[in-house]
């Protein structure tokens, strides 16, 4: 984006909000303390919430279940600790646990790899803040069909560049796109958060 006065202090702006949400952490529910812009913390976030409601009610764990065996990394993962703590622990495995333990061991589950959307959950969060502000702050346009014209995302674009966490247009334009539904506001100008 050709930066102007106005959008060069949009960029600055959106820099020290996304610097901090790099650098300060907030202590979550599940006694994780994360960055929203952390390296592997949203999915260590994400693997202690699923252990944490799967052993709230036998229907949650039936479901991490469900979604490990249909090709959730993340619960598959936040499974296995599951049972490694419940056996290092001497607990008895739920039924749904130990039928999930029995298809593990028995070779039917592999351990499942690559990225997926847990490991991006806590930064697109901080992206979509990051949009919001700047468009409330600045009166931009959430996006811009060309990407040329001054927008948020473009704006939230060169300040993750600015912090050497570059993602493009594109890629910002993609995450408020996915995500502008749970603003709370059309935001096709400005709008605030519920």
């Amino acid at each position: 984006m050709k930066q102007t006065a106005d959008t060069s202090e949009a960029v600055t702006y959106a820099t020290e909000i996304l610097q901090r949400m790099r650098t300060e952490k907030i202590d979550t529910f599940c006694g994780v303390e994360v960055a929203w812009l952390g390296d592997k913390q949203s999915r260590r976030f994400v693997i202690e919430m699923i252990k944490k409601f799967s052993r709230w009610r036998p229907e949650n764990l039936m479901d991490a279940v469900d979604r490990a065996r249909g090709g959730w990394s993340v619960a598959d993962e936040a499974l296995r600790e599951m049972i490694l703590e419940d056996i290092n622990s001497g607990r008895p495995l739920p039924t749904y646990l130990a039928a999930y333990n029995m298809e593990i061991v028995g070779g039917r589950i592999p351990m499942r790899q690559g990225k997926q959307k847990a490991d991006y959950f806590l930064r697109d969060i901080a992206v979509m803040v990051a949009i919001i502000l700047v468009i409330e702050r600045f009166n931009l346009p959430p996006y811009s069909r060309d990407g040329r014209n001054p927008c948020a995302c473009a704006v939230v674009s060169d300040a993750l560049f600015n912090l050497g966490m570059g993602r493009g247009y594109k890629a910002i334009a993609e995450i408020w796109r996915r995500n502008r539904h749970n603003a709370g506001a059309p935001y096709d100008g400005q709008g605030v958060l519920k």
